[in-house]
């Protein structure tokens, strides 16, 4: 069994509406959950001010952190964007992040080689850091889901102009994210005249300026914006609604969005790249392309994304909606797998395997 006495938690701060912010305190939680001796040892103030924070995580924190200097411990975890990893200082760093391209910018490699291990979430992240010149261990640990919240949902599949097919998309609305594919193609694939269909679009609008938010109006009444921050229970009423999710993205480390609407019982349109390879099986993969990114990050490019194959796309959303009793199937089997391989319990062993191999 592992012996998990002097694991300390770098408590770093993070947006907690961010895939970093719920990584960080799922894996707590289920570290803590597993009795897992863990510490904070960074200042807890970092955090009291986001609303969407666990009041168990701020708890946690005032109550076990100690500002002693972090250097003097061994086994520190710390979960967080890879310019921040650099900010820890230990002899036993573990450092669990990610990236979305094939060409890290070269401030990202020269915080990482500062980090003794890596924990990354898919194999794309492991090649894309090793051919940036990293060379200290890399591991790769899954994201997991919360099965006590986004579990298997009966939702009805009885299509009709008063439970239309929707479609649904999540996330940022930044470049890489892919709304404006998946909205081209809503277009493209269902006319106007076809009321038995609908598009929704769950954006961050903490992290969306007013004149993103404003570019994704349409006169399309089908094709609904969501902007507000929704709470757990409201999230899981807004997959209910769903039956399909469409993430066209052109780089994901892993799209705990689009993972979480799997558990549910939604089947998924993915890009099979970067992230979404290691549970493409639970999808429908959407083939892509290696296109240059003209996105400037830090002064530089981010060398190639997985451009999603529009054509492709159009095909898989006309496919899910003439098939609602196919996609009901392929749901029920992601869910399914995802119960039994894919809980935060399962990505915090992981972890702590990789501890214990390394101690």
């Amino acid at each position: 069994m592992f012996d998990e006495n002097g694991i300390n938690y770098w408590c770093s701060p993070t947006a907690s509406f961010s895939g970093y912010g719920l990584l960080q305190y799922k894996v707590v939680r289920a570290m803590l959950d597993m009795k897992v001796n863990l510490k904070p040892i960074n200042p807890a103030v970092y955090i009291q001010d986001f609303k969407a924070c666990p009041e168990w995580y701020k708890s946690w924190m005032n109550n076990d952190y100690t500002n002693k200097p972090v250097d003097i411990y061994n086994k520190i975890l710390g979960i967080q964007y890879p310019t921040q990893l650099n900010c820890v200082k230990g002899q036993t760093l573990i450092g669990y992040t990610m990236f979305e391209s094939e060409r890290p910018p070269s401030i990202v490699i020269d915080c990482l080689k500062r980090v003794p291990y890596l924990v990354v979430p898919c194999k794309q992240n492991v090649e894309a850091f090793r051919n940036a010149g990293l060379t200290q261990p890399i591991f790769k640990v899954h994201l997991g889901n919360d099965q006590s919240q986004y579990h298997y949902l009966d939702r009805d599949w009885d299509i009709t102009e008063e439970n239309p097919f929707t479609f649904l998309h999540m996330g940022a609305t930044n470049w890489r994210k892919g709304h404006d594919v998946a909205i081209k193609a809503f277009k493209h694939v269902f006319s106007p005249d076809n009321s038995k269909v609908r598009l929704v679009l769950k954006i961050s609008k903490q992290y969306t300026p007013q004149w993103q938010i404003n570019s994704m109006n349409t006169a399309d009444k089908r094709i609904i914006l969501l902007k507000d921050h929704l709470s757990d229970s409201e999230m899981l009423n807004l997959y209910e609604a769903a039956h399909c999710s469409v993430a066209p993205t052109r780089g994901d480390a892993w799209n705990l969005l689009a993972f979480q609407a799997l558990a549910t019982g939604m089947p998924s349109i993915t890009t099979n790249y970067c992230g979404p390879v290691e549970y493409q099986h639970l999808s429908y993969p959407l083939n892509y392309n290696m296109e240059y990114c003209d996105q400037k990050v830090f002064g530089e490019d981010w060398g190639y994304y997985g451009e999603p194959d529009f054509e492709h796309l159009c095909e898989l959303m006309k496919f899910a909606y003439e098939n609602p009793g196919k996609c009901r199937v392929k749901g029920i089997e992601a869910s399914n797998e995802i119960k039994e391989k894919f809980t935060w319990n399962h990505t915090a062993q992981k972890i702590l395997d990789v501890i214990n191999q390394i101690s």
